[in-house]
């Protein structure tokens, strides 16, 4: 949904930024550097009324410790873009190493306050796998520090409920039957994540943040599948931040080729899966 900055109408009595201007003063403001000013304060109030939670969780502690060090790294550097380019507020929580249990994680999502507006992103790294009693297409993810097991399609459903304007739910981490570890490449993968923020523009950023609403929900790996990792992150996550990077630079950015071309670097190590529902902003999300 596209959305401009519209100054505010002149009336007898404003009331603005928290400050009365009486009609007398109207035709002062209407020609003076303090009108102006004002309304550069309102645009920038209404440009900042849009913040970005995130929780960021990662098993640091097993066998892959090094590549999901790796993803958080890189994870942050988009955010981090994403808060100077983007010109949005980014509030980063992290549960890791010893820390990397259920409860931090519903702690998040309970003491989390969101508006309307807002947007949600979740992102997990480390081991997973599903069973037979896995009722959707995603994946459990294992806490390795607790030994906790929590459905992934649990966490979607709890984020879900916080209503959000967008929300974005990520897992790089296997998907397969069997409770096997997330493979470790020894040799390193090709694709690296560049410099996200180098020749970005805030157009772009806008368009894919700020005028999208609804649900992104994406997994390393279809059902059946095993993740892997290197020394430098998850492939996944490396394939994912790379297509950002270069659908950022081009003038009209969707989410659906970000994620269709993550698929293609990935190519035949692994198949990684997403779902997309995007609405305009004349439709309510949640009924």
């Amino acid at each position: 949904m596209k959305r401009t900055l519209q100054p505010a109408k002149i009336t007898s009595d404003i009331s603005t930024c928290g400050y009365s201007v009486s009609s007398s003063c109207l035709r002062f403001l209407k020609n003076s550097i303090v009108y102006t000013f004002l309304l550069v304060l309102i645009s920038i109030s209404s440009l900042y009324s849009t913040e970005v939670h995130v929780l960021l969780a990662a098993d640091t502690i097993t066998n892959i410790r090094k590549s999901s060090r790796h993803d958080l790294l890189n994870i942050k550097k988009a955010l981090g873009s994403l808060q100077k380019e983007g010109r949005i507020p980014v509030h980063i929580s992290e549960v890791f190493g010893d820390g990397l249990s259920k409860d931090p994680i519903d702690s998040w999502i309970a003491r989390t306050h969101v508006r309307q507006d807002d947007i949600l992103i979740f992102y997990f790294t480390g081991h997973g796998f599903r069973t037979k009693r896995n009722p959707t297409i995603w994946p459990s993810l294992y806490l390795a520090s607790s030994g906790d097991l929590i459905d992934m399609n649990a966490v979607i459903e709890k984020i879900r409920k916080m209503r959000a304007r967008l929300i974005i739910i990520l897992s790089d981490c296997c998907n397969n039957l069997v409770r096997q570890r997330k493979g470790l490449m020894e040799k390193s993968w090709p694709i690296m994540p560049k410099s996200v923020g180098n020749s970005l523009t805030y157009n772009a950023y806008k368009k894919l943040f700020l005028e999208s609403e609804g649900i992104i929900i994406a997994s390393g790996a279809v059902p059946g599948e095993v993740a892997w990792a290197t020394d430098h992150g998850g492939i996944f996550t490396n394939a994912l931040l790379e297509s950002l990077d270069s659908e950022l630079r081009k003038p009209d950015p969707r989410w659906d080729r970000i994620f269709d071309r993550s698929k293609v670097l990935c190519g035949r190590l692994q198949k990684p899966q997403y779902h997309i529902n995007l609405r305009s902003s004349k439709h309510p999300i949640f009924p």
